[in-house]
């Protein structure tokens, strides 16, 4: 929708996937959350005036919790919204340096964690909320700090423009790291230990040595405003958000009251029972898994917090299983076809006197099956060769004598397969340090170098 409102290109749009640029992806969220709020609000208006099962004087919110239970489209798109605006509460906390608000907004975020598997975070920001929840009974003078916006780093005084912790802690190392970076020192810890004290002042020196080459004022104005504050800016927002509303109205607007179904808008593909059983879900169940999790690892004490997190088997907009044929009939197929091709193009060669050398000079297909199957580039694996090597090899049946045994530690990991581990620790501590026992059963000394 996004490519089809002439608001980015179909790549960029794509790229609005993984997030590879932030600030186009919180762009377009943006304009999608103006636009789809503008469509409820008018399936709302439209509801009232046509719909004769819908009392005229319903507020907005029993309409929106009415329909919600009527309309799984409706559940999946106002679900959609909440999301986008719960993120941008957060990023609201930080630019203003809200402490309530970001401790609010990440609680609310924290159960979607779990539902998308997202297992890193769910374990880990879970004990960073936790920390903050009781920070005003453990560490009242740091909360109270906190609430005064100390939790934020401040580069500029410009109106939302406050950055995390973390961010700013980034941009410090992009100067540091800016010629040679901290190359040859992480081998020497005392050397790197010197380097990370020092960089916040080594920064500020070359920040202030750089404002006064180029002539520019260490004070900055008091009341600057923010750059999407510009009336351009506005009114190319303003102008996107239209566009997007037109796009998604031409597909049928997700929060018409006439929509019974959970359909894709660009395809008008309709989901299975089960898409729509595990959207009802979905709130529910990242909350139960949060209370059990909290409950679990920080109360009771039950589980460690490193334990696995259960995944959960995600069916929303998946793919419909597409039956592929076996191997074996596809190539018998395809070489029938090849025949029947080469036959013609053989008699007709004959036929007209041609130079059958030249004729087998030429591809009969229209992909060169030495690079290809079935019209996809053939993908090559660097560990094929090892067929061909170990030809060349004559085998050793004893190992000669040795001391010390240098290991290259990717091809080992590639080499020991997981089995029955299923985190790195389990990895390392049943598979990885048993070979590794072996190895110095033999030699005095093993070194693993790794490719860094």
């Amino acid at each position: 929708m996004v490519s089809k409102a002439n608001i980015s290109s179909a790549g960029t749009a794509d790229s609005f996937l993984t997030a590879s640029n932030v600030t186009r992806t919180r762009n377009a969220h943006q304009i999608t959350a103006c636009a789809l709020h503008i469509l409820m609000t008018q399936a709302f208006t439209e509801a009232k005036e046509t719909d004769p099962d819908i009392d005229p004087g319903i507020d907005f919110d029993a309409w929106c919790a009415l329909q919600k239970e009527k309309s799984p489209q409706f559940l999946f798109w106002t679900t959609c919204l909440n999301l986008q605006l719960l993120v941008f509460s957060f990023v609201r906390a930080i630019r203003t340096a809200n402490f309530e608000l970001y401790v609010s907004a990440l609680n609310k975020l924290f159960p979607w964690f779990f539902t998308f598997n997202h297992t890193h975070y769910a374990r880990w920001i879970s004990v960073h909320l936790r920390d903050m929840m009781i920070l005003s009974e453990k560490h009242p003078d740091v909360y109270q700090q906190f609430k005064l916006g100390k939790f934020i780093v401040a580069k500029s005084k410009n109106n939302f423009s406050l950055i995390s912790v973390d961010q700013g802690h980034e941009q410090n190392n992009a100067v540091l790291k800016d010629d040679g970076g901290i190359i040859g020192l992480t081998q020497d810890s005392d050397a790197l230990v010197k380097w990370t004290i020092s960089g916040p002042e080594t920064v500020r020196v070359i920040t202030e040595f750089e404002k006064s080459i180029v002539g520019k004022s260490n004070t900055i104005k008091d009341t600057s405003p923010h750059h999407r504050e510009t009336k351009s800016a506005q009114i190319r927002f303003a102008k996107q958000v239209t566009s997007m509303v037109d796009a998604i109205l031409n597909a049928g607007n997700p929060f018409s009251s006439g929509e019974c179904e959970m359909i894709r808008l660009h395809s008008r593909e309709v989901m299975p029972d089960e898409s729509v059983t595990f959207l009802k879900d979905l709130q529910a169940r990242g909350e139960r898994e949060y209370g059990a999790f909290v409950k679990d690892r920080l109360v009771d004490r039950t589980t460690a917090v490193s334990e696995l997190i259960q995944r959960n088997k995600v069916t929303l907009f998946n793919e419909q299983s597409i039956k592929f044929k076996p191997k074996g009939k596809e190539m018998i197929s395809e070489l029938k076809s090849e025949a029947s091709l080469f036959f013609r193009l053989y008699v007709s060669c004959q036929r007209r006197d041609g130079n059958m050398d030249e004729f087998f000079r030429h591809e009969h297909q229209p992909f060169s099956p030495s690079l290809s199957t079935s019209g996809s580039l053939r993908q090559s694996k660097k560990s094929d060769l090892v067929n061909c090597l170990e030809e060349l090899m004559q085998p050793v049946e004893n190992r000669p004598p040795y001391d010390v045994s240098i290991l290259d530690g990717a091809v080992i990991v590639n080499m020991l397969k997981p089995g029955m581990a299923k985190t790195f620790g389990q990895y390392s501590e049943s598979i990885f340090c048993q070979y590794l026992k072996s190895e110095l059963s033999r030699a005095c000394r093993v070194d693993v170098v790794w490719d860094i």
